[in-house]
């Protein structure tokens, strides 16, 4: 019996290391591309058409991040876009460092997106001209999270 359990044990233990690992390794861009929204639901969203798909959107509210086709890009709440996105690389396994030109203003803007579970992140602000000429991201914080409503892997859901 004590045999079996250690087997059984030695078995559940590499099963878990196995699925650490793959989230560790997880692309950023497979799990940024899509649209958030400070909501786990969209009571008021309506489908558009992106790069990976049709999903939901809540207009000049949800948060659109185009990582497919050849010129990735971003649409901010409130302020639009598309804005060119020029980076986006992990910095270990919960964050992701997040970089799109703000054409705008003429510059650079950098978020560390930190990852809490597969759906929910937050924004923290890292290099730019000012926080306050982008409001729509006043939304950063620990306190603000956004939600994953709508993405290439959410296919079959994001139009339900």
């Amino acid at each position: 019996m004590k045999k079996l359990f250690m087997v059984v044990f030695v078995a559940f233990v590499f099963v878990m290391l196995g699925c650490v690992g793959k989230n560790a390794n997880q692309n950023p861009k497979d799990f940024l591309c899509g649209n958030w929204y400070t909501h786990p639901e969209a009571p008021y969203a309506t489908i558009a058409t992106y790069n990976w798909g049709d999903g939901k959107t809540v207009s000049n509210f949800t948060l659109e991040i185009d990582l497919q086709g050849d010129n990735p890009k971003v649409n901010l709440p409130m302020l639009g876009g598309p804005f060119p996105i020029t980076e986006v690389k992990n910095v270990d396994k919960d964050k992701i460092s997040f970089t799109f030109f703000f054409d705008r203003g003429g510059f650079y803007v950098t978020y560390l997106i930190h990852k809490l579970d597969k759906g929910a992140i937050w924004f923290e602000f890292k290099e730019g001209e000012s926080e306050t000429l982008i409001p729509s991201f006043s939304l950063a914080g620990e306190k603000f999270l956004w939600y994953k409503i709508a993405g290439p892997e959410m296919q079959r859901e994001n139009c339900n």
